[in-house]
């Protein structure tokens, strides 16, 4: 095993301790029948994570254990947001409308301006919910063209960036400009607000995945995913650049769909930022082994590589 795939296995175990502790401490509840449900998507990952790492096929092995921690952490990051929201922290709204008023902007202008323009709103709406469906393609791209390192990348900034993001919305969540700004919601806007306002008054206590929405808006999550995902490209230029130019597109989104505030996709981009720098400087020392499951009797060396790498 690996340090990358070892970090990334404390921060996933620290996610899953974290929501414990505060669904005891907030007096929450997690229905029993629903928490096999991340291992019903990630379990059948898992005996092809194992075989690729025995054949030290090394690509194929990170397109496969990338897309188990991810399928692992997503679920485990949503309870982990219900299970916070009891605390209660004050909303930052008011802040973040007065650093958007210095920035010299104004949602309300952004989402008048979306309404007149319909066609362009639309597609760029559909552009903001193609980042899980570019995560999965991004794996299996990076995988066929034996881009292992750009993918445990990814995977660990991603895992990350929602620690960080998990971690400011405890102390200091939002409502969302369509609160501030008095514009009306969309219907999962309105859904996603009576999930925050109920959990917060304690009205509803039961976690559930089969309802869970995102629940964060400072920083924006859609700007960073966005920038990583286009910089998993960047030393593949022809693919960086329409990657680039799609995720351009997901953070103008941010916006024109009413979901953020300009704060917001600053936050995002900061946060960004600072998880590939952190990644990098990381990686010469992520990439050594710590410990290995498989013993030495099972390398596989009499049996043909599937990537040498």
């Amino acid at each position: 095993m690996t340090r990358d795939t070892l970090l990334k296995l404390i921060i996933l175990s620290g996610t899953i301790l974290s929501s414990v502790l505060l669904m005891l401490c907030n007096g929450l509840t997690f229905p029993t029948e629903e928490l096999f449900i991340p291992l019903r998507f990630a379990g059948p990952v898992i005996p092809f994570a194992i075989f690729f790492r025995s054949r030290k096929a090394s690509s194929f092995t990170a397109t496969t254990l990338g897309l188990m921690f991810l399928l692992l952490y997503l679920p485990c990051f949503s309870i982990l947001m219900y299970a916070s929201t009891p605390i209660s922290a004050p909303f930052i709204d008011g802040w973040l409308v007065s650093a958007d008023s210095m920035l010299g902007v104004s949602l309300n202008d952004v989402v008048l301006w979306a309404h007149q323009h319909s066609t362009i709103a639309y597609c760029l709406k559909i552009v903001y919910g193609t980042v899980f469906m570019q995560t999965i393609l991004l794996l299996f791209l990076l995988g066929f063209l034996r881009e292992d390192k750009a993918i445990n990348r990814f995977v660990l900034q991603f895992l990350m960036s929602l620690s960080i993001v998990a971690a400011i919305f405890m102390i200091a969540p939002a409502e969302g400009p369509f609160v501030a700004y008095g514009y009306e919601p969309s219907i999962t806007q309105a859904e996603y607000l009576q999930q925050l306002h109920n959990f917060r008054s304690g009205a509803v206590t039961e976690i559930s995945l089969t309802t869970a929405s995102g629940l964060v808006t400072f920083p924006s999550f859609h700007t960073t995913w966005a920038i990583l995902l286009a910089a998993a490209f960047w030393q593949r230029k022809k693919l960086f650049i329409p990657m680039l130019l799609l995720n351009i597109a997901v953070v103008l989104a941010t916006l024109t769909t009413g979901w953020h505030y300009l704060t917001d996709v600053i936050g995002g981009g900061l946060l960004a930022a600072i998880v590939i720098t952190v990644s990098y400087r990381l990686e010469p020392w992520l990439q050594q082994e710590c410990f290995s499951f498989v013993p030495a009797e099972m390398s596989w060396s009499n049996s043909p590589a599937v990537d040498t790498k």
